[in-house]
């Protein structure tokens, strides 16, 4: 146990001016990671806020998203500060799991917004905003609210697009386990038509997870999503969606001499995603199996300079099923396809208690890459 408690503290410092920029170039999500320690694991676990220095953090990149021919800015600032007994934390413009859902069902089940907004796509939230709290007692534990609530005129005389939506967020943590979940609530995209509203609205999503710490180096891990949406108008299209996906996968994670680390992960994801139209419409699916492996480094290049890279792919095992309209090439299957090999690579500088991250993505179906960076401060 004392090993675990000391891996847990080393990380813990190694990880204090973490950003986004540092998870993308390990190959994590935005949202955080299963078994590096960063910053922006309170975005999977609030629990994690307890285990931060207090800081304010400062990001920006681009990012391509459905229905759109240009990359989107994705910036994004906040803090983290003792308050009380506990800490609290801020986020301002965080990609929310609303967004990342219209941005899915846009992307992979596009006939839907296609028939639904008239050619369109659903509209995202804006300025979205996070707030945590969080404290020690027998265990870590902490909370949050995601808030998404943003109109703005669609460009024809009266006509206008809202979106809303409350994600609750929990979890506790121990020095060897964690688990987490969210609720979302009242979720929904709206715009204003020619005749009619176009409507995506998810009633009801549901997260859950956890970790295990089976040594100082070895951790499993696992997350299960459930989202029932509908996508409607009120003419001619009525769907009723459902999207469940299951993610559990296995971590090794080996400090070194000289504050490097290396480690690897193999991950285990399976999605679900269907939605029937009440109009008699062909159903529009969207499958996926995927074995995915994550192989990186990240070490000291000197005293205040901290380098990391990565790379990320599908292997053996895998395909997805994309069901669409009635046209045969709306159909596509694929078996350990299409390529998916994910790269990463980025920089740290410390001076004082500043600290940049850059970082340079290149990911899947996108052969030009991408730059991101970031500040933060310690305080």
């Amino acid at each position: 146990m004392r090993s675990l408690v000391l891996a847990l503290i080393c990380l813990a410092t190694t990880s204090a001016y973490a950003t986004k920029a540092r998870m993308h170039s390990l190959n994590q999500d935005a949202d955080g990671s299963y078994y590096l320690l960063d910053t922006r694991n309170v975005f999977l676990n609030p629990a994690q806020i307890s285990l931060l220095k207090d800081n304010a953090n400062f990001e920006w990149g681009r990012q391509v998203r459905p229905g759109v021919t240009a990359p989107i800015t994705e910036n994004e600032g906040g803090f983290v500060m003792a308050v009380g007994p506990g800490k609290l934390g801020a986020q301002l413009g965080r990609v929310t799991s609303f967004n990342n859902l219209i941005r899915e069902v846009n992307g992979y089940l596009s006939d839907i917004p296609t028939n639904v907004a008239s050619g369109g796509t659903f509209v995202e939230g804006q300025n979205n905003l996070d707030i945590m709290y969080g404290g020690v007692g027998s265990l870590r534990w902490g909370g949050g609210l995601a808030l998404t609530r943003s109109k703005a005129a669609t460009g024809a005389a009266g006509k206008q697009s809202s979106v809303q939506a409350f994600d609750f967020r929990g979890g506790v943590q121990s020095d060897r386990f964690e688990a987490f979940g969210s609720v979302l609530l009242a979720a929904k995209s709206e715009t204003d038509l020619a005749t009619t509203t176009a409507k995506l609205n998810e009633g009801f999503g549901l997260k859950a997870g956890g970790g295990f710490q089976i040594t100082s180096e070895i951790r499993v891990y696992g997350q299960l999503t459930y989202d029932k949406y509908s996508a409607s108008n009120s003419t001619t299209f009525d769907y009723d969606g459902k999207r469940t996906s299951i993610f559990a996968g296995a971590a090794y994670v080996r400090s070194m001499a000289n504050n490097a680390r290396i480690f690897s992960s193999l991950e285990l994801g399976w999605l679900d995603e269907k939605a029937s139209d009440s109009h008699n419409n062909p159903e529009e699916s969207f499958k996926v199996l995927m074995t995915p492996v994550t192989l990186g480094v990240e070490a000291d290049g000197n005293s205040w300079l901290r380098l990391r890279a990565s790379v990320r792919q599908n292997v053996l095992l895998g395909n997805n099923k994309t069901t669409m309209g009635g046209t045969i090439n709306d159909n596509d299957s694929n078996e350990n396809a299409m390529n998916s090999t994910a790269v990463g690579a980025g920089a740290g500088a410390s001076l004082n208690n500043f600290n940049f991250d850059l970082a340079l993505v290149q990911a899947m179906a996108n052969d030009h890459g991408r730059f991101e960076g970031s500040l933060s401060y310690v305080f």
